[in-house]
Protein backbone atom coordinates (compact mmCIF):
# COMPACT_ATOMS: atom_id res chain seq x y z
CA UNK A 1 0.00 0.00 0.00
CA UNK A 2 0.88 3.68 -0.50
CA UNK A 3 -0.30 6.65 0.70
CA UNK A 4 -0.92 9.51 -2.44
CA UNK A 5 -1.63 13.15 -2.34
CA UNK A 6 -4.99 14.06 -4.01
CA UNK A 7 -7.56 16.96 -4.08
CA UNK A 8 -10.60 16.21 -3.02
CA UNK A 9 -13.37 18.47 -4.89
CA UNK A 10 -16.77 18.61 -3.35
CA UNK A 11 -20.14 20.07 -4.77
CA UNK A 12 -20.17 22.77 -3.26
CA UNK A 13 -17.10 24.41 -4.66
CA UNK A 14 -14.61 23.79 -1.25
CA UNK A 15 -11.87 22.02 -1.95
CA UNK A 16 -9.53 20.02 0.09
CA UNK A 17 -6.01 18.40 -0.20
CA UNK A 18 -6.26 14.71 1.59
CA UNK A 19 -4.24 11.66 1.52
CA UNK A 20 -5.44 8.20 0.19
CA UNK A 21 -3.99 4.81 1.00
CA UNK A 22 -4.30 2.27 -2.12
CA UNK A 23 -3.36 -1.10 -2.57
CA UNK A 24 -0.96 -2.91 -4.58
CA UNK A 25 -1.55 -4.72 -7.55
CA UNK A 26 -0.07 -8.13 -7.40
CA UNK A 27 0.55 -10.58 -10.47
CA UNK A 28 1.00 -14.53 -10.42
CA UNK A 29 2.07 -16.23 -13.64
CA UNK A 30 0.28 -19.68 -13.38
CA UNK A 31 2.26 -22.22 -14.77
CA UNK A 32 0.47 -25.94 -14.63
CA UNK A 33 2.74 -29.10 -15.37
CA UNK A 34 4.97 -26.71 -16.91
CA UNK A 35 2.60 -24.93 -19.43
CA UNK A 36 1.94 -20.84 -18.83
CA UNK A 37 -1.82 -21.16 -18.08
CA UNK A 38 -2.16 -17.18 -17.46
CA UNK A 39 -1.43 -14.27 -15.75
CA UNK A 40 -3.72 -13.47 -12.57
CA UNK A 41 -3.30 -9.81 -10.74
CA UNK A 42 -4.74 -9.59 -7.29
CA UNK A 43 -3.44 -8.86 -3.82
CA UNK A 44 -0.32 -10.17 -2.58
CA UNK A 45 -2.42 -12.80 0.48
CA UNK A 46 -3.99 -15.74 0.42
CA UNK A 47 -1.78 -17.36 -3.23
CA UNK A 48 -2.32 -20.83 -2.19
CA UNK A 49 -6.26 -20.50 -1.80
CA UNK A 50 -6.24 -18.51 -4.55
CA UNK A 51 -4.98 -21.10 -6.78
CA UNK A 52 -6.58 -23.84 -5.43
CA UNK A 53 -9.88 -21.89 -5.92
CA UNK A 54 -8.90 -20.97 -9.63
CA UNK A 55 -8.29 -24.69 -10.42
CA UNK A 56 -10.95 -26.26 -8.69
CA UNK A 57 -13.32 -23.82 -10.77
CA UNK A 58 -12.05 -24.29 -13.23
CA UNK A 59 -12.39 -28.27 -13.28
CA UNK A 60 -8.78 -28.91 -13.56
CA UNK A 61 -8.62 -30.10 -10.06
CA UNK A 62 -11.40 -32.52 -8.58
CA UNK A 63 -9.12 -33.46 -5.22
CA UNK A 64 -6.39 -31.68 -2.96
CA UNK A 65 -4.51 -35.49 -4.05
CA UNK A 66 -3.16 -34.18 -7.32
CA UNK A 67 -1.12 -31.37 -6.35
CA UNK A 68 1.82 -33.41 -6.33
CA UNK A 69 3.87 -29.81 -5.96
CA UNK A 70 3.13 -26.37 -5.36
CA UNK A 71 6.33 -24.26 -5.96
CA UNK A 72 7.29 -20.10 -5.55
CA UNK A 73 9.63 -18.52 -8.26
CA UNK A 74 11.84 -16.09 -7.80
CA UNK A 75 9.75 -13.17 -6.49
CA UNK A 76 9.91 -9.73 -7.86
CA UNK A 77 8.85 -6.84 -6.10
CA UNK A 78 5.13 -7.46 -7.38
CA UNK A 79 4.93 -10.26 -9.13
CA UNK A 80 6.04 -14.19 -8.82
CA UNK A 81 5.58 -17.14 -10.86
CA UNK A 82 3.50 -20.42 -9.13
CA UNK A 83 4.60 -23.74 -9.99
CA UNK A 84 1.87 -26.23 -9.93
CA UNK A 85 2.10 -30.22 -11.05
CA UNK A 86 -1.31 -31.70 -11.39
CA UNK A 87 -2.14 -35.08 -11.34
CA UNK A 88 -4.56 -35.52 -14.29
CA UNK A 89 -7.93 -37.52 -12.63
CA UNK A 90 -9.72 -40.95 -14.40
CA UNK A 91 -12.99 -40.15 -16.36
CA UNK A 92 -14.12 -43.08 -13.77
CA UNK A 93 -12.58 -41.19 -10.66
CA UNK A 94 -13.92 -37.85 -11.24
CA UNK A 95 -16.42 -36.81 -8.47
CA UNK A 96 -18.49 -33.94 -8.75
CA UNK A 97 -18.65 -31.78 -5.87
CA UNK A 98 -22.42 -30.59 -6.44
CA UNK A 99 -25.39 -32.32 -5.20
CA UNK A 100 -29.39 -32.50 -5.65
CA UNK A 101 -29.30 -31.72 -1.46
CA UNK A 102 -30.82 -27.89 -1.47
CA UNK A 103 -30.54 -25.98 1.74
CA UNK A 104 -33.90 -23.59 1.87
CA UNK A 105 -34.51 -20.29 3.76
CA UNK A 106 -36.37 -20.97 6.88
CA UNK A 107 -36.90 -18.22 9.64
CA UNK A 108 -34.63 -20.15 12.44
CA UNK A 109 -31.79 -18.92 10.15
CA UNK A 110 -32.74 -15.32 11.09
CA UNK A 111 -30.08 -14.61 13.52
CA UNK A 112 -27.20 -16.62 11.73
CA UNK A 113 -27.47 -14.11 9.12
CA UNK A 114 -27.82 -11.20 11.03
CA UNK A 115 -24.64 -12.29 13.17
CA UNK A 116 -22.92 -12.69 10.25
CA UNK A 117 -24.19 -9.16 8.67
CA UNK A 118 -22.51 -8.21 12.01
CA UNK A 119 -19.38 -9.89 11.96
CA UNK A 120 -18.75 -8.71 8.23
CA UNK A 121 -19.18 -4.91 8.98
CA UNK A 122 -15.96 -5.08 10.88
CA UNK A 123 -14.16 -7.60 8.97
CA UNK A 124 -11.40 -6.24 5.94
CA UNK A 125 -8.34 -4.58 7.37
CA UNK A 126 -7.61 -4.11 3.89
CA UNK A 127 -10.72 -2.22 2.82
CA UNK A 128 -11.22 -0.10 5.87
CA UNK A 129 -7.32 1.44 5.13
CA UNK A 130 -8.11 1.95 1.40
CA UNK A 131 -11.80 1.12 0.48
CA UNK A 132 -10.42 -0.07 -2.72
CA UNK A 133 -11.00 -4.07 -1.85
CA UNK A 134 -13.43 -6.37 -1.87
CA UNK A 135 -14.07 -9.04 1.09
CA UNK A 136 -14.92 -12.60 1.39
CA UNK A 137 -15.88 -14.50 4.37
CA UNK A 138 -16.46 -18.17 4.72
CA UNK A 139 -18.47 -19.29 7.71
CA UNK A 140 -19.28 -22.63 9.44
CA UNK A 141 -22.74 -21.93 10.03
CA UNK A 142 -22.03 -18.46 12.00
CA UNK A 143 -18.31 -19.03 13.11
CA UNK A 144 -15.86 -17.55 10.66
CA UNK A 145 -13.07 -20.24 9.20
CA UNK A 146 -11.60 -17.76 7.02
CA UNK A 147 -11.68 -14.79 5.34
CA UNK A 148 -9.81 -12.74 2.71
CA UNK A 149 -9.62 -9.16 0.45
CA UNK A 150 -8.74 -8.65 -2.75
CA UNK A 151 -8.94 -6.31 -5.40
CA UNK A 152 -10.97 -8.79 -7.66
CA UNK A 153 -14.24 -9.67 -6.35
CA UNK A 154 -13.95 -13.11 -8.39
CA UNK A 155 -10.15 -13.37 -7.14
CA UNK A 156 -11.55 -13.14 -3.30
CA UNK A 157 -14.18 -15.82 -4.39
CA UNK A 158 -11.65 -17.94 -5.55
CA UNK A 159 -9.65 -17.61 -1.86
CA UNK A 160 -12.68 -19.03 0.01
CA UNK A 161 -13.65 -21.47 -2.60
CA UNK A 162 -9.69 -22.64 -2.29
CA UNK A 163 -9.84 -23.00 1.50
CA UNK A 164 -12.83 -24.58 1.52
CA UNK A 165 -11.55 -27.23 -1.19
CA UNK A 166 -8.70 -27.47 1.18
CA UNK A 167 -10.54 -27.61 4.32
CA UNK A 168 -13.74 -29.81 3.28
CA UNK A 169 -13.88 -31.88 6.04
CA UNK A 170 -14.16 -29.16 8.57
CA UNK A 171 -17.18 -27.87 7.14
CA UNK A 172 -20.91 -29.18 7.39
CA UNK A 173 -23.02 -25.81 6.81
CA UNK A 174 -20.24 -23.91 4.78
CA UNK A 175 -21.86 -19.97 4.07
CA UNK A 176 -20.25 -18.04 2.11
CA UNK A 177 -20.31 -14.03 2.37
CA UNK A 178 -19.14 -11.31 -0.34
CA UNK A 179 -18.73 -7.83 -0.49
CA UNK A 180 -19.13 -7.97 -4.20
CA UNK A 181 -21.83 -7.41 -6.24
CA UNK A 182 -22.86 -11.30 -7.70
CA UNK A 183 -23.27 -12.25 -11.05
CA UNK A 184 -24.05 -15.77 -12.64
CA UNK A 185 -20.61 -16.79 -13.28
CA UNK A 186 -20.18 -16.48 -9.26
CA UNK A 187 -23.33 -18.78 -8.78
CA UNK A 188 -21.99 -21.58 -11.09
CA UNK A 189 -18.91 -21.27 -9.10
CA UNK A 190 -20.40 -22.24 -6.32
CA UNK A 191 -22.36 -24.87 -7.83
CA UNK A 192 -19.54 -26.54 -9.39
CA UNK A 193 -17.74 -26.56 -5.77
CA UNK A 194 -20.75 -27.79 -3.73
CA UNK A 195 -21.58 -24.80 -1.98
CA UNK A 196 -25.41 -24.18 -1.25
CA UNK A 197 -25.42 -20.80 0.72
CA UNK A 198 -24.14 -17.21 -0.99
CA UNK A 199 -24.62 -13.76 1.12
CA UNK A 200 -23.96 -10.54 -0.41
CA UNK A 201 -23.63 -7.37 0.79
CA UNK A 202 -24.85 -6.26 -2.56
CA UNK A 203 -27.18 -7.43 -5.30
CA UNK A 204 -27.43 -10.37 -7.69
CA UNK A 205 -28.01 -10.06 -11.42
CA UNK A 206 -31.20 -10.76 -13.45
CA UNK A 207 -29.47 -14.42 -14.36
CA UNK A 208 -27.79 -14.84 -11.22
CA UNK A 209 -31.12 -15.31 -9.47
CA UNK A 210 -32.23 -17.55 -12.15
CA UNK A 211 -28.88 -19.94 -11.91
CA UNK A 212 -29.45 -20.13 -8.12
CA UNK A 213 -32.99 -21.10 -8.47
CA UNK A 214 -32.35 -23.46 -11.11
CA UNK A 215 -28.94 -25.30 -8.87
CA UNK A 216 -30.63 -24.75 -5.80
CA UNK A 217 -28.44 -22.58 -3.72
CA UNK A 218 -29.94 -19.93 -1.58
CA UNK A 219 -29.24 -16.55 -2.38
CA UNK A 220 -29.31 -13.84 0.37
CA UNK A 221 -28.42 -10.34 -0.83
CA UNK A 222 -28.17 -6.72 0.63
CA UNK A 223 -27.86 -8.38 3.69
CA UNK A 224 -27.24 -6.00 6.22
CA UNK A 225 -27.40 -5.86 10.34
CA UNK A 226 -30.77 -4.70 10.03
CA UNK A 227 -32.65 -6.65 7.07
CA UNK A 228 -32.10 -9.09 3.91
CA UNK A 229 -33.63 -10.03 1.00
CA UNK A 230 -33.89 -13.80 0.27
CA UNK A 231 -33.68 -14.58 -3.67
CA UNK A 232 -34.23 -18.54 -3.90
CA UNK A 233 -34.85 -21.45 -2.18
CA UNK A 234 -37.43 -19.92 0.22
Amino acid sequence: MMDFDMLRVCRDNSRKNEKSCLPDEYYVNLLINSEYEGRITCTNENLQELIYGYLHCKGILKKTEQVKSFKYGKEKEDEVSIYVEVEEVKPDDENLSNSACITRYVKSMDSMIFNIADIFKEAGELHKRTGATHSVLLFEKDKICFQAEDISRHNAVDKAIGYYFMHKEDFTVPVLFTSGRVPADMIEKLYKVGLKVLISKSLPTKQAVIHAQKHGILLICRAWPDSFDVYSCF
